[in-house]
Protein backbone atom coordinates (compact mmCIF):
# COMPACT_ATOMS: atom_id res chain seq x y z
CA UNK A 1 0.00 0.00 0.00
CA UNK A 2 1.43 3.34 -1.05
CA UNK A 3 1.97 5.83 1.78
CA UNK A 4 1.87 9.61 2.01
CA UNK A 5 5.34 9.66 3.58
CA UNK A 6 6.73 7.91 0.49
CA UNK A 7 5.85 10.97 -1.61
CA UNK A 8 8.30 13.06 0.42
CA UNK A 9 11.85 13.25 -0.91
CA UNK A 10 14.99 13.01 1.18
CA UNK A 11 17.03 16.22 0.76
CA UNK A 12 20.64 15.95 -0.38
CA UNK A 13 21.76 17.29 3.00
CA UNK A 14 19.86 16.03 6.00
CA UNK A 15 20.35 15.96 9.75
CA UNK A 16 21.12 12.73 11.59
CA UNK A 17 18.97 12.13 14.65
CA UNK A 18 20.87 12.52 17.89
CA UNK A 19 18.55 13.27 20.91
CA UNK A 20 15.02 13.71 22.51
CA UNK A 21 12.79 16.45 24.39
CA UNK A 22 11.61 19.86 25.63
CA UNK A 23 8.11 21.22 25.38
CA UNK A 24 8.55 24.88 24.59
CA UNK A 25 9.36 25.61 20.97
CA UNK A 26 9.92 29.29 21.82
CA UNK A 27 12.66 28.25 24.23
CA UNK A 28 14.33 26.23 21.48
CA UNK A 29 14.20 29.23 19.16
CA UNK A 30 15.92 31.31 21.83
CA UNK A 31 18.67 28.69 21.97
CA UNK A 32 19.22 29.08 18.22
CA UNK A 33 17.26 26.10 16.89
CA UNK A 34 14.60 25.93 14.16
CA UNK A 35 11.67 24.07 15.72
CA UNK A 36 9.14 21.87 13.97
CA UNK A 37 5.97 21.69 16.03
CA UNK A 38 2.20 21.73 15.49
CA UNK A 39 2.33 25.30 14.19
CA UNK A 40 4.67 24.13 11.44
CA UNK A 41 2.26 21.32 10.59
CA UNK A 42 -0.46 23.93 10.09
CA UNK A 43 1.79 26.24 8.06
CA UNK A 44 2.70 23.38 5.71
CA UNK A 45 -1.00 22.70 5.17
CA UNK A 46 -2.72 19.48 4.22
CA UNK A 47 0.45 17.78 2.96
CA UNK A 48 2.11 17.54 6.38
CA UNK A 49 -1.23 16.92 8.09
CA UNK A 50 -1.75 13.89 5.84
CA UNK A 51 1.65 12.53 6.87
CA UNK A 52 0.86 12.91 10.57
CA UNK A 53 -2.60 11.37 10.06
CA UNK A 54 -1.00 8.42 8.29
CA UNK A 55 1.57 7.94 11.05
CA UNK A 56 -1.15 7.92 13.72
CA UNK A 57 -3.29 5.44 11.80
CA UNK A 58 -0.31 3.16 11.24
CA UNK A 59 0.46 3.20 14.97
CA UNK A 60 -3.04 2.80 16.38
CA UNK A 61 -5.00 0.86 13.74
CA UNK A 62 -3.62 -2.61 13.09
CA UNK A 63 -6.14 -3.08 10.28
CA UNK A 64 -5.21 0.10 8.41
CA UNK A 65 -2.88 -1.73 6.04
CA UNK A 66 -0.34 1.07 6.52
CA UNK A 67 3.25 0.13 7.34
CA UNK A 68 4.43 1.82 10.51
CA UNK A 69 6.94 4.61 10.12
CA UNK A 70 10.58 3.71 10.53
CA UNK A 71 13.70 5.71 11.23
CA UNK A 72 14.18 6.61 7.57
CA UNK A 73 10.60 7.87 7.37
CA UNK A 74 11.11 10.21 10.33
CA UNK A 75 14.37 11.37 8.76
CA UNK A 76 12.51 12.49 5.63
CA UNK A 77 9.71 14.08 7.61
CA UNK A 78 11.93 16.23 9.84
CA UNK A 79 14.91 16.58 7.52
CA UNK A 80 14.76 20.37 7.23
CA UNK A 81 14.24 21.20 10.90
CA UNK A 82 16.37 21.38 14.04
CA UNK A 83 13.52 20.83 16.47
CA UNK A 84 10.23 19.10 15.93
CA UNK A 85 7.49 19.51 18.51
CA UNK A 86 4.01 18.05 18.67
CA UNK A 87 3.52 17.24 22.30
CA UNK A 88 5.68 16.18 25.18
CA UNK A 89 8.70 14.32 23.93
CA UNK A 90 11.61 15.44 21.78
CA UNK A 91 14.67 14.13 20.07
CA UNK A 92 18.02 15.72 19.73
CA UNK A 93 19.66 15.72 16.34
CA UNK A 94 23.28 15.86 15.20
CA UNK A 95 23.61 17.97 12.06
CA UNK A 96 25.99 16.74 9.41
CA UNK A 97 27.56 20.18 9.20
CA UNK A 98 26.24 22.17 12.16
CA UNK A 99 25.34 22.08 15.84
CA UNK A 100 23.27 19.49 17.62
CA UNK A 101 19.53 20.04 17.55
CA UNK A 102 16.25 18.62 18.80
CA UNK A 103 13.31 16.79 17.31
CA UNK A 104 10.22 16.12 19.42
CA UNK A 105 8.31 12.85 19.33
CA UNK A 106 4.55 13.18 19.84
CA UNK A 107 2.86 11.28 22.65
CA UNK A 108 0.24 9.84 20.31
CA UNK A 109 2.89 8.27 18.05
CA UNK A 110 3.44 5.46 20.56
CA UNK A 111 6.63 3.49 21.09
CA UNK A 112 7.77 3.19 17.47
CA UNK A 113 9.22 6.70 17.30
CA UNK A 114 11.18 6.15 20.52
CA UNK A 115 12.42 2.69 19.59
CA UNK A 116 13.61 4.01 16.22
CA UNK A 117 16.43 5.88 17.99
CA UNK A 118 16.96 4.16 21.31
CA UNK A 119 19.62 1.82 19.87
CA UNK A 120 21.81 4.79 18.94
CA UNK A 121 24.13 5.37 21.94
CA UNK A 122 24.62 9.01 20.89
CA UNK A 123 20.95 9.84 21.30
CA UNK A 124 19.89 11.45 24.60
CA UNK A 125 16.32 11.75 25.83
CA UNK A 126 14.61 14.40 27.95
CA UNK A 127 11.23 13.49 29.37
CA UNK A 128 8.93 16.15 30.82
CA UNK A 129 6.24 14.77 33.06
CA UNK A 130 3.30 16.57 34.57
CA UNK A 131 0.51 15.67 36.94
CA UNK A 132 -1.69 13.24 34.94
CA UNK A 133 -4.95 14.94 35.93
CA UNK A 134 -3.61 18.34 34.88
CA UNK A 135 -2.42 16.84 31.63
CA UNK A 136 -5.89 15.45 30.93
CA UNK A 137 -7.47 18.83 31.67
CA UNK A 138 -4.98 20.53 29.34
CA UNK A 139 -5.84 18.20 26.47
CA UNK A 140 -9.56 18.63 27.10
CA UNK A 141 -9.09 22.42 27.05
CA UNK A 142 -7.32 22.35 23.68
CA UNK A 143 -7.61 19.37 21.33
CA UNK A 144 -11.05 18.34 22.62
CA UNK A 145 -12.39 21.81 21.83
CA UNK A 146 -11.28 21.45 18.21
CA UNK A 147 -12.92 18.01 18.02
CA UNK A 148 -16.19 19.47 19.28
CA UNK A 149 -15.96 22.27 16.71
CA UNK A 150 -15.60 19.68 13.93
CA UNK A 151 -19.06 18.22 14.56
CA UNK A 152 -20.85 21.56 14.97
CA UNK A 153 -22.52 23.60 12.24
CA UNK A 154 -21.25 25.19 10.04
CA UNK A 155 -17.80 23.57 10.33
CA UNK A 156 -19.13 20.07 9.78
CA UNK A 157 -20.25 21.36 6.36
CA UNK A 158 -17.51 23.87 5.52
CA UNK A 159 -14.63 21.47 6.18
CA UNK A 160 -15.60 19.57 3.02
CA UNK A 161 -14.89 22.67 0.92
CA UNK A 162 -11.29 23.29 2.02
CA UNK A 163 -8.55 20.63 2.19
CA UNK A 164 -6.69 22.33 5.03
CA UNK A 165 -9.86 22.48 7.13
CA UNK A 166 -10.80 18.89 6.38
CA UNK A 167 -7.44 17.40 7.32
CA UNK A 168 -6.98 19.73 10.29
CA UNK A 169 -10.17 18.52 11.94
CA UNK A 170 -9.54 14.90 10.92
CA UNK A 171 -6.06 15.11 12.45
CA UNK A 172 -7.36 16.47 15.74
CA UNK A 173 -10.10 13.85 15.85
CA UNK A 174 -7.53 11.07 15.37
CA UNK A 175 -5.16 12.54 17.94
CA UNK A 176 -7.90 12.83 20.53
CA UNK A 177 -9.31 9.37 19.77
CA UNK A 178 -5.86 7.81 20.20
CA UNK A 179 -5.43 9.55 23.56
CA UNK A 180 -8.94 8.97 24.91
CA UNK A 181 -9.73 5.53 23.45
CA UNK A 182 -12.46 7.07 21.29
CA UNK A 183 -14.30 8.71 24.20
CA UNK A 184 -15.39 12.35 24.45
CA UNK A 185 -15.25 14.90 27.29
CA UNK A 186 -18.02 14.11 29.73
CA UNK A 187 -18.03 10.38 29.01
CA UNK A 188 -17.62 8.28 32.13
CA UNK A 189 -14.41 6.65 30.86
CA UNK A 190 -12.91 9.75 29.24
CA UNK A 191 -10.62 11.02 31.98
CA UNK A 192 -9.69 7.54 33.32
CA UNK A 193 -8.75 6.40 29.80
CA UNK A 194 -6.63 9.47 29.10
CA UNK A 195 -4.94 9.30 32.48
CA UNK A 196 -4.12 5.61 32.04
CA UNK A 197 -2.77 6.08 28.51
CA UNK A 198 -0.60 9.00 29.58
CA UNK A 199 0.88 7.13 32.54
CA UNK A 200 1.43 4.07 30.37
CA UNK A 201 3.34 6.15 27.83
CA UNK A 202 5.54 7.75 30.49
CA UNK A 203 6.29 4.30 31.91
CA UNK A 204 7.14 3.00 28.44
CA UNK A 205 9.68 5.77 27.88
CA UNK A 206 11.35 5.13 31.24
CA UNK A 207 11.39 1.41 30.55
CA UNK A 208 12.73 1.74 27.00
CA UNK A 209 15.38 4.44 27.35
CA UNK A 210 18.60 3.66 29.28
CA UNK A 211 18.65 5.66 32.52
CA UNK A 212 22.05 7.20 31.79
CA UNK A 213 20.66 8.79 28.61
CA UNK A 214 17.37 9.97 30.08
CA UNK A 215 16.81 13.32 31.80
CA UNK A 216 13.49 13.40 33.67
CA UNK A 217 11.80 16.72 34.46
CA UNK A 218 8.66 17.02 36.58
CA UNK A 219 6.83 20.05 35.19
CA UNK A 220 5.27 20.99 38.54
CA UNK A 221 8.76 21.22 40.05
CA UNK A 222 9.79 23.78 37.47
CA UNK A 223 11.00 23.83 33.88
CA UNK A 224 13.57 26.36 32.79
CA UNK A 225 17.04 26.87 31.41
CA UNK A 226 18.71 25.20 34.40
CA UNK A 227 16.77 22.00 33.75
CA UNK A 228 17.48 21.97 30.00
CA UNK A 229 20.80 23.57 29.14
CA UNK A 230 23.24 21.47 31.24
CA UNK A 231 21.87 18.28 29.74
CA UNK A 232 22.21 19.70 26.23
CA UNK A 233 25.69 21.03 26.92
CA UNK A 234 24.55 24.59 26.20
CA UNK A 235 25.26 27.75 28.19
CA UNK A 236 22.28 29.20 30.06
CA UNK A 237 21.02 32.28 28.13
CA UNK A 238 20.71 35.70 29.74
CA UNK A 239 17.11 35.95 28.55
CA UNK A 240 14.32 34.82 30.85
CA UNK A 241 12.81 31.42 30.06
CA UNK A 242 9.60 31.97 28.05
CA UNK A 243 6.37 31.53 30.00
CA UNK A 244 2.77 31.89 28.96
CA UNK A 245 -0.78 30.63 29.00
CA UNK A 246 -0.62 27.60 26.70
CA UNK A 247 -4.43 27.28 26.23
CA UNK A 248 -4.57 30.99 25.33
CA UNK A 249 -1.73 30.57 22.82
CA UNK A 250 -3.45 27.53 21.35
CA UNK A 251 -6.73 29.42 21.06
CA UNK A 252 -5.07 32.37 19.29
CA UNK A 253 -3.13 30.11 16.90
CA UNK A 254 -6.17 28.06 15.94
CA UNK A 255 -8.39 31.12 15.55
CA UNK A 256 -5.93 32.95 13.29
CA UNK A 257 -5.42 29.84 11.19
CA UNK A 258 -9.11 28.91 10.89
CA UNK A 259 -10.68 32.24 9.93
CA UNK A 260 -9.31 32.68 6.37
CA UNK A 261 -9.83 29.01 5.52
CA UNK A 262 -13.39 29.03 6.78
CA UNK A 263 -14.07 32.19 4.79
CA UNK A 264 -12.60 30.54 1.69
CA UNK A 265 -14.74 27.44 2.24
CA UNK A 266 -17.83 29.59 2.69
CA UNK A 267 -17.15 31.38 -0.61
CA UNK A 268 -16.65 28.06 -2.39
CA UNK A 269 -19.87 26.72 -0.94
CA UNK A 270 -21.75 29.86 -1.95
CA UNK A 271 -20.33 29.54 -5.46
CA UNK A 272 -22.10 26.21 -5.83
CA UNK A 273 -25.44 27.88 -5.26
CA UNK A 274 -27.31 29.37 -8.19
CA UNK A 275 -26.38 33.04 -8.56
CA UNK A 276 -29.46 34.84 -7.32
CA UNK A 277 -30.66 37.05 -4.53
CA UNK A 278 -31.13 33.93 -2.48
CA UNK A 279 -27.52 32.95 -3.11
CA UNK A 280 -26.35 36.40 -2.05
CA UNK A 281 -28.34 36.18 1.13
CA UNK A 282 -26.98 32.71 1.72
CA UNK A 283 -23.41 33.97 1.36
CA UNK A 284 -24.07 36.78 3.84
CA UNK A 285 -25.55 34.32 6.32
CA UNK A 286 -22.63 31.96 5.77
CA UNK A 287 -20.10 34.70 6.54
CA UNK A 288 -21.96 35.68 9.69
CA UNK A 289 -22.20 32.05 10.74
CA UNK A 290 -18.48 31.48 10.16
CA UNK A 291 -17.63 34.41 12.43
CA UNK A 292 -19.99 33.20 15.14
CA UNK A 293 -18.80 29.60 14.85
CA UNK A 294 -15.13 30.53 15.26
CA UNK A 295 -15.91 32.74 18.27
CA UNK A 296 -18.07 30.08 19.91
CA UNK A 297 -15.65 27.27 19.17
CA UNK A 298 -12.61 29.14 20.46
CA UNK A 299 -14.45 30.10 23.62
CA UNK A 300 -14.93 26.38 24.24
CA UNK A 301 -11.16 25.87 24.10
CA UNK A 302 -10.60 28.05 27.16
CA UNK A 303 -13.11 26.35 29.43
CA UNK A 304 -11.57 25.12 32.72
Amino acid sequence: MSRQIDTMHMPLKRRNMKVVIVSASRAMQMLGYSPYHMKEVLLHGSGHMKVLIEAIRAEHNRFSGIQRYRKEDYAKWFANYDVSRVHRLTQRVQSLTGPQCLIEVPFFMGSEAIEAYVDDPDVKFILTERDPDRWVSSINNTVAGVVQMASAFPIRLLKHFNDDLYYFFLLNELIYASISDCTLPGDAENRPNMRRNYMSYIAMVKRTVPSDRLCQIQLENGLGWNEICPFLGIDVPDEEYPRGNEPAKFQALVGDWLRPRMASAALKLAGLVTVSATAGAGLWVCRKTVKAAVSTGLAALSRP
